[in-house]
């Protein structure tokens, strides 16, 4: 198993202040629904059934489990685990996409809860985090196509259109420490050659961002936006700020045109990217409505892309995984990737707009008919 990568590229710190989970964690699943029941889930985690390997839901092969999750279930999951980074003053804890319902508990404080199968969520672990000795605790529970939440493409009785559910762990679990005035998180938009910024800081402070001059270094490096590039402009922004472009080099499938920049707030640095390019629909010289990128009129040929992998499932073998199927559709000479009803780590989007390919991302669905009421809004 090798998804050590930084697993969150668009906004990147050092990799001495970070560290994945992915280890082999002790497992428990219990029939009835715990939900948040500590004592209960305490006691029950005393005899564990055997161990899982995280990021990989017990339905895999990879996890060392291959067990099937029943709706009536619950999946109860413990590590014990040291800090393997020296610590700052602000840690947090990130869970890239847990299935499907989650407790989660540190050091037997109780950190929240989150309910969704696709989508990031994380926990300020600052006044609870050790250096050595920690128990980090979760409680599952996932109803796969039982229950009232997008579930995708899984589903207990597979076959047809149909896979195997998956549940509990499914993307990186890992731990950043950040110093007292940190980034969380970073916009842009670009119009007629100015890129509008936003950042957010933990305390609204000032921050500063360098852009570089664009590559194309992104199409053969993975690790381009840690590179050194000529300086384009340095500008000071207190929330929000532009950057103005005289000539601009646009973004597109062919040639896929990256600016690095980086982002300091106080001792913060965080390096990520941004790209240009228009989109948008409208008549060609026949009068056929078509999509033009960077105004031209583009055709798009793509695949259908339902990110199963044989011994994951949801979850690839590795990052390498990721980037030797993209480089083969573009090999192939595709230019268009349809992600079908499931969010995909990250690093796939990253990868994507390194090497060039247009996505098309599907809502994750139920599979049920249509609810009329949500048809007419």
């Amino acid at each position: 198993m090798t998804l050590s990568s930084y697993p969150r590229p668009h906004l990147r710190r050092s990799d001495s202040t970070w560290f994945h989970l992915h280890k082999k964690w002790d497992y428990k699943i219990v029939d009835g629904h715990l939900e948040d029941d500590f004592e209960v889930v305490k006691q029950q985690l005393a005899q564990a059934d055997g161990q899982v390997q995280v990021p990989y839901s017990i339905e895999t092969e990879l996890s060392g489990v291959n067990r099937l999750l029943l709706p009536h279930q619950t999946l109860l999951m413990r590590l014990h685990f040291d800090s393997s980074i020296e610590l700052l003053e602000n840690h947090i804890l990130h869970f890239d996409a847990v299935d499907q319902r989650t407790h989660v508990w540190l050091n037997g404080q109780y950190l929240g809860y989150h309910e969704d199968g696709y989508l990031p969520f994380s926990f300020d672990v600052s006044n609870v985090l050790q250096d050595k000795n920690n128990e980090l605790i979760l409680s599952i529970i996932d109803e796969s196509d039982q229950g009232e939440y997008p579930w995708g493409k899984q589903k207990l009785k597979r076959g047809g259109i149909w896979y195997t559910p998956q549940s509990g762990i499914w993307q990186p679990v890992w731990i950043e420490s950040c110093p007292q005035d940190y980034i969380q998180s970073f916009y842009y938009e670009y119009k007629n050659q100015q890129v509008s910024l936003k950042v957010l800081t933990n305390h609204h402070q000032p921050v500063q961002i360098k852009v570089f001059e664009p590559t194309l270094e992104g199409k053969t490096d993975v690790d381009f936006t840690l590179k050194d590039y000529p300086l384009l402009q340095t500008i000071p922004i207190e929330q929000e700020g532009s950057v103005s472009l005289d000539i601009v080099k646009l973004w597109s499938a062919t040639t896929p045109w990256l600016y690095p920049i980086e982002l300091t707030c106080g001792e913060d640095v965080v390096r990520s990217y941004f790209g240009c390019r228009t989109l948008e629909i409208k008549d060609n010289p026949q009068q056929i409505k078509k999509v033009f990128i960077n105004d031209q009129e583009e055709f798009q040929s793509g695949i259908l892309d339902q990110g199963y992998f044989q011994k994951g499932l949801y979850t690839p073998d590795s990052d390498q995984m990721l980037i030797d199927d993209l480089v083969m559709l573009k090999e192939m000479g595709f230019n268009m990737v349809r992600k079908h009803i499931k969010v995909e780590l990250a690093r796939w989007y990253y990868h994507c707009d390194r090497l060039g390919l247009y996505v098309h991302q599907d809502m994750v669905s139920s599979g049920q008919k249509y609810n009329p009421l949500i048809i007419q809004v």
